[in-house]
């Protein structure tokens, strides 16, 4: 890149030489003050001294002889104009503009993470107050909440004014699969484990709803008594029962529509498929079984080559209690759709 720099000159003050005392053949000329300054794609960079000039009847600049740039001096003080520093100027603004918007930047992010934050407290406090074995408790530990990670409490009781909790064993970072489903998941497979009994007070002090960066100024009791300060981060709604996905779509058979399902929960028993159009041929054999963890493909519509069709039909299963369970589930000519629904 070429850059463009040197010197060059502009006025900043003019006289008379009538003004100034001195006398001419040439009658009255004008005397010149120019300030001179280094300069960058001629922008003034600093100022590098001052020239004495006159302008004469040919219009060009001649310098002013020596003797006489006392009798110009003698009409000052001449200061320096702060234009002369433009480019140092212009690059201080422009930093304080661009720390100015840095600012605003925060302040506007961390009106609305409060906001969020108090959103989220409000919310919460109405679910501590009417907790029950569907609620999941979502702790963020203050102390080192970059790598502590959350914990997890499940409801198992609440009595009065005090709430029997489980904690899962493992912590969670944002990283990790914090789905409800994953959280379900793994509280099952931890299986039964010790539980701890909080006054409902505490959890409602361990509610805090300031901004994240502020954790200084949190005053939240020690929960676990584990040395450590939890925040309550969110409360998880997380029905009990089964905990079904499906997946799958179309390929490049004539007849057959791919299914997946897959079991999140507790082991389950599909037994019966009632079909909305009774031409369409269920094809799997009934009971079928999906313990917790099961990716399982099924293939159960015979669809007659009309793949372009919508099909419909009630999934009934069953647990270990022998609840039962429906599910609608539907295929819309690309994919599966399953939807729980209520006897």
């Amino acid at each position: 890149m070429l850059i463009v720099f040197g010197t060059y000159s502009f006025n900043i003050k003019k006289y008379s030489s009538s003004e100034l005392g001195i006398e001419t053949e040439t009658g009255d000329i004008p005397v010149l003050l120019r300030q001179r300054v280094f300069h960058i794609f001629y922008i003034p960079v600093l100022p590098i001294g001052r020239l004495y000039a006159m302008r004469l009847s040919d219009g060009k600049l001649y310098n002013l002889p020596a003797h006489l740039h006392a009798v110009v001096d003698q009409r000052g003080p001449h200061r320096t104009p702060f234009y002369a520093f433009a480019l140092p100027l212009l690059v201080i603004a422009g930093l304080i503009i661009s720390q100015c918007l840095t600012w605003k930047h925060r302040y506007d992010r961390t009106q609305l993470y409060q906001a969020a934050q108090r959103e989220q407290a409000d919310s919460t406090t109405a679910r501590l107050d009417h907790l029950g074995a569907e609620h999941y408790i979502k702790l963020l530990d203050i102390t080192d909440r970059y790598t502590g990670g959350h914990t997890y409490l499940h409801v198992r009781a609440v009595h009065g004014s005090a709430v029997t909790l489980e904690r899962l064993d493992a912590s969670l970072h944002d990283y990790n699969d914090n789905s409800p489903w994953n959280i379900r998941r793994m509280f099952l497979l931890q299986g039964k484990s010790d539980t701890v009994v909080l006054p409902l007070q505490q959890l409602r002090e361990a509610n805090v709803g300031t901004y994240e960066d502020d954790v200084k100024d949190y005053k939240v009791p020690d929960l676990l008594h584990d040395g450590k300060r939890y925040r309550i981060s969110d409360i998880l709604t997380i029905p009990e029962g089964p905990m079904l996905a499906t997946y799958g779509e179309d390929d490049t058979r004539d007849t057959m529509s791919p299914l997946m399902l897959t079991n999140y929960g507790t082991p389950l028993t599909l037994v019966s498929i009632r079909s909305a159009d009774p031409s369409v041929r269920w094809l799997d054999v009934l009971p079928l079984t999906l313990t917790m963890d099961t990716d399982d493909t099924y293939t159960p519509l015979d669809i007659n080559g009309d793949r372009s069709k919508e099909y419909s039909a009630t999934l009934t299963f069953v647990d270990e209690q022998k609840r039962r369970y429906l599910y609608d589930i539907s295929w819309n000519t690309m994919n599966w759709e399953l939807t729980r629904k209520s006897e």
